[in-house]
Order: C-alpha cells, then sequence, then structure tokens
C-alpha cells in the first residue's frame, strides 16, 4: 500500500466510525468502546501490513529470514517479528523450518523468480 491508499483507508475507516456511533454500547458487554479504541485497532492493522510489507522486501533483497535479523532491521520485538516470518511462509516468501535444521529458506530472490 502507498501512503495515499493508507491514508484513505484511514479516513473510509474513521468515516464507518463515526456513521456506526462506534463510541456507544451497543455490543451488549457493559463496555463503553471509545472510537479512540476502534481507531486504534485500525491504524495498528495499517501499520502491521507496512512492517509485512518492508520485512518482505528485506528478506527478499537480503536472503536472510531469520527473526533475529527481522527484529533488528526492523526494530520491532520478537513476537511481532516471529508472526512476521510466519505470515511470509504464508505467502509462499520463505520455507516451512527444515526438519533437521530448522532453518528456512528464501523462496523468492531479488529478481522475483521462485
Amino acid at each position: 500500500m502507498n501512503p495515499e491508499q493508507i491514508e484513505q483507508s484511514r479516513n473510509d475507516f474513521d468515516q464507518f466510525l463515526r456513521d456506526n456511533h462506534w463510541n456507544d454500547t451497543r455490543l451488549g458487554d457493559g463496555y463503553a468502546y471509545p472510537m479512540e479504541d476502534a481507531m486504534w485497532v485500525g491504524w495498528r492493522a495499517a501499520m502491521d501490513r507496512i512492517d509485512l510489507i518492508q520485512a518482505r522486501a528485506y528478506v527478499i533483497e537480503s536472503g536472510q529470514a531469520s527473526i533475529c535479523a527481522l527484529q533488528r532491521h526492523l526494530r520491532i520485538g520478537w513476537n511481532h517479528a516471529a508472526r512476521l516470518r510466519e505470515a511470509l511462509e504464508r505467502e509462499g516468501v520463505v520455507s516451512p523450518p527444515d526438519p533437521e535444521t530448522g532453518r528456512r529458506t528464501v523462496l523468492i530472490t531479488g529478481e522475483g523468480s521462485r
């Protein structure tokens, strides 16, 4: 996603929240979900997508798919880096762990071939 698409998604999400009065207690569990909480969820999802795009580019360019490499490059925590690597596996960018060594192979090179 480019910055304009991210901004448009955020604006669409904000409008959805305003249209549906998300800051009232409509879920029936007694908790008032403030609009700021819902906006945080949307913002966090957009940031996760950006991190995934950056992780994909880094892994393809560097050929490194380790959690530590992702942590250092993206300046994120171990759990987030692990989730990103799992997402890259689902996308087919990296292989499942090798049964003997536990290492993963980058399946897509810088030219985009498999």
